[in-house]
């Protein structure tokens, strides 16, 4: 993943950019997940990554033109 974030352009390749956006969201959102202690912050943090994640995964079964 890190080694493809210089290839991967928006411009160039859009859904291999939007892949690098959901795998960056999955990781963040597996990390709020594997905390063994959760605060209300941590909490609400990973909501708002699963939300992010859920948004770019709609984008992605959409068609694109």
């Amino acid at each position: 993943m890190y080694a493809t974030h210089t290839e991967l352009l928006e411009d160039d390749t859009p859904l291999g950019y939007l892949l690098l956006q959901c795998l960056c969201s999955y990781v963040v959102m597996d990390m709020y997940a594997a905390l063994k202690v959760h605060t209300s912050e941590t909490i609400a943090n990973g909501r708002a990554e699963v939300l992010k994640f859920s948004a770019l995964i709609k984008v992605g079964s959409s068609p694109i033109e």
